[in-house]
């Protein structure tokens, strides 16, 4: 196994890398697994939306916490991010936040697919769509 830089551990036969702190946008990092193609994905990611304070993290990756629609769940190739709420407008009324977060979806997204993500917006309150497997708003990001 290769150990990279942020502690994580590359399988080279599955590529899927392990151990890694997802700390991107919280301060209580858990424990997140996906492709090093999809780890420098990520990391242009955050450098690209590091200007507009977009507060997000990694909610799901590999392996998956539920059954999605994706099988890329099962591959470490996509992962689900949400925005962090408690960061923006806590004492905002409601209507002002859900306009934060919308705003914050859409920067996430469209940064997203300028870097070459497939992208899918299941916040369904800044027009989202909803699956079968939709467990809370999140933005579904996944690489070929």
């Amino acid at each position: 196994p290769i150990k990279s830089d942020t502690g994580c551990t590359l399988n080279q036969s599955t590529g899927i890398m392990s151990n890694c702190m997802c700390k991107w946008g919280v301060e209580q990092p858990t424990v997140c697994l996906f492709s090093n193609d999809l780890k420098v994905k990520l990391e242009a990611l955050k450098v690209a939306l590091a200007s507009q304070d977009v507060p997000w993290y990694v909610s799901e990756a590999y392996p998956p916490t539920v059954v999605h629609a994706s099988q890329c769940h099962t591959n470490g190739k996509c992962v689900d991010l949400a925005i962090d709420t408690s960061k923006i407008f806590f004492f905002a009324p409601f209507s002002s936040l859900q306009g934060k977060i919308c705003d914050n979806v859409t920067e996430l997204t469209t940064a997203a697919a300028t870097l070459g993500f497939m992208v899918g917006n299941e916040y369904l309150a800044c027009g989202g769509t909803e699956y079968e497997s939709t467990v809370g708003g999140h933005v579904h990001l996944e690489i070929p």
